[in-house]
């Protein structure tokens, strides 16, 4: 697994960029919006970075 990012909370796992759609409702509107985020094959954290903050970037 060389190259891949190694998780900043446990130092042992690398991580994996992941985007989930989740629905939102705001004045009787819906939509699915992406969630961007990160997780770690080891500890299962997941966490979003500033990459992840700011996806238009």
């Amino acid at each position: 697994m060389s190259g891949q990012e190694l998780c900043p909370l446990c130092g042992e796992g690398h991580v994996t960029a992941s985007v989930q759609m989740l629905e939102y409702e705001y004045k009787g509107q819906k939509t699915q919006l992406p969630s961007h985020y990160r997780q770690c094959d080891v500890c299962t954290s997941d966490f979003a970075g500033m990459a992840e903050y700011k996806p238009w970037a």
